[in-house]
């Protein structure tokens, strides 16, 4: 069950949570889903991503990323400690990354050779 590290508080740790989220989910939807990233570099890209916040997030946090994640251990366990950062910051990093890709990125045109 992902928990966050000593002397972490709730705010602290739900902004990593929401970070690390939204930088996963704004590459997935950067790389795996616009027609102007080559195919091959898609799976890459995620793969990085994924690394990359489990990296950052694993000692802080216990780098959950995904509500459903945490929710699992959660329930086998039975205990709910801080719920929020695990399952409300993913959500909210998730859609901010969505809101900033389909504003920022989606309408860019791509580079001029």
């Amino acid at each position: 069950m992902p928990q966050p590290g000593a002397g972490l508080g709730v705010a602290r740790a739900g902004l990593v949570e929401a970070a690390i989220t939204f930088g996963l989910v704004l590459v997935v939807m950067a790389a795996a889903t616009d027609q102007r990233v080559p195919p091959a570099a898609g799976g890459l890209a995620v793969g990085f991503a994924l690394f990359a916040a489990v990296a950052i997030g694993g000692p802080l946090t216990g780098g959950a990323v995904n509500p459903a994640r945490a929710l699992g251990p959660m329930l086998v366990a039975g205990r709910f400690p801080m719920w929020g950062v695990y399952l409300l910051a993913p959500i909210a990093g998730g859609l901010l990354a969505a809101a900033g890709y389909t504003r920022v990125l989606a309408p860019a045109h791509p580079p001029r050779s």
